[in-house]
């Protein structure tokens, strides 16, 4: 049995974050502690994993977080638009409190915003959101396996999240039991026999979940 490892780190901060304010496609830079995050988890993967290639999402916070894995490693990161994050349309940087205000409609009834067809105005569903993500991590998955033994992929929140969701669970939807605080990361063991991957033949198991730097909201 062949293993390929993905190492599964959501970006540091940044004042949206800090703000609790929706980030998707919107594209802040990471502030002082997310950039102080990115430098420790860099140190730290690098000292546990033999790292051979980086990918990252396009967004600025995912590929500042990169940045210190990129020196570290000497190796320069593949970027994937599928990675991203959930597009959050005309309520992008706003609080649940603003979004009350300026969209109380969308909470008449009460309803559930993790399903598959919720979609928040402009924006795009949870289902388009998890199959692009889903897409995009195969197709990592499928051009590494065999080729390298242990990758990076610097992404989000409800990117990682709904991944590591649908392998525990075989339901992306349920992506807030999974997500991780900035910086944290997903271990991912592939487990394959053969070449070329059929996916119904790999085994995807989660390692261990690595906390590198506690949050400091007071920073």
């Amino acid at each position: 049995m062949n293993t390929l490892k993905l190492i599964l780190l959501r970006h540091g901060r940044t004042a949206h974050n800090f703000g609790l304010r929706l980030t998707g496609w919107g594209d802040p830079d990471l502030d002082e502690l997310g950039r102080e995050q990115a430098e420790a988890a860099a140190q730290r993967l690098v000292q546990e994993f033999d790292i051979e290639t980086i990918y990252s999402s396009p967004l600025k916070r995912a590929r500042q977080t990169a940045e210190p894995l990129v020196r570290l490693t000497g190796h320069n990161p593949h970027i994937r638009d599928g990675l991203k994050e959930l597009n959050f349309g005309e309520v992008e940087g706003l609080t649940m409190e603003e979004i009350r205000e300026k969209h109380p409609q969308l909470f008449v009834n009460n309803p559930r915003m993790d399903d598959p067809d919720f979609t928040w105005p402009g924006g795009e569903s949870r289902l388009v959101f998890h199959t692009r993500v889903d897409k995009a991590m195969w197709e990592i998955i499928k051009h590494e396996a065999g080729k390298h033994k242990t990758v990076a992929v610097v992404a989000h929140g409800g990117s990682i999240a709904g991944f590591v969701a649908e392998l525990k669970t075989g339901k992306p939807f349920v992506w807030r039991d999974f997500l991780l605080d900035n910086c944290q990361h997903y271990v991912v063991d592939v487990h394959f026999e053969q070449l070329p991957l059929e996916r119904e033949e790999v085994k995807l198991e989660v390692a261990y979940t690595g906390r590198l730097v506690p949050l400091a909201p007071d920073k």
